[in-house]
């Protein structure tokens, strides 16, 4: 079986499946970079960096998505250059057809994806609207051999809607003496 991709509507819904699992690095490793290895011959390779061990472990490069778990030291025997360093604009969830596309819309494919997934399961309400791919968050589930997509990160709720009790209310801004909106003093309530 290969690599599955999750993909959760926000923070919430991941902590709620997951729960005490995040303490565990080999259930909840973030990913630290993604590289795309560009094949002519086969299909392209995905790299996936993450942290997840302190052990030397030898990758296995004949997969799709090929995982490292040593950090970024432990992909530079593998490099030789032609490696394209993904960035979280080149990663875009595809909603209306479930699929994760690594560098859509390239001018030298026709607008055809240079790799694609299909996405295993999402978790979520309804999408609506699009999603600005800077806030993704991506996290390796090493045990599950899964790739976590968090759409949108856990946003601190700040209320800002003071409390209506000290406004002045409209009789008192325009009583007799006081300058009116318009600047000019006023002799009489409004």
């Amino acid at each position: 079986m290969g690599t599955a991709f999750y993909v959760f509507e926000n923070e919430e819904e991941y902590t709620k499946m997951y729960k005490e699992r995040i303490t565990e690095t080999v259930h909840h490793s973030k990913v630290l970079v993604m590289y795309l290895k560009l094949d002519k011959i086969k299909e392209n390779h995905l790299w996936v960096i993450t942290e997840s061990s302190k052990q030397k472990e030898r990758p296995r490069m004949e997969r799709t998505i090929v995982h490292f778990r040593n950090g970024e030291h432990g992909v530079l025997q593998y490099k030789n250059g032609e490696e394209i360093q993904l960035q979280k604009k080149n990663i875009k969830f595809d909603k209306h057809k479930m699929r994760v596309k690594i560098m859509p819309n390239q001018r030298l494919t026709f607008r055809k994806s240079l790799l694609e997934f299909k996405v295993d399961r999402y978790i979520g309400d309804e999408i609506m609207g699009r999603l600005k791919s800077e806030n993704q968050e991506y996290f390796y589930d090493t045990v599950m051999d899964r790739i976590n997509i968090v759409l949108k990160p856990k946003i601190t709720k700040i209320d800002l809607k003071p409390s209506h009790t000290r406004f002045p209310t409209k009789s008192q801004i325009f009583t007799v003496g006081h300058m009116n909106p318009s600047g000019t003093e006023s002799s009489s309530s409004y």
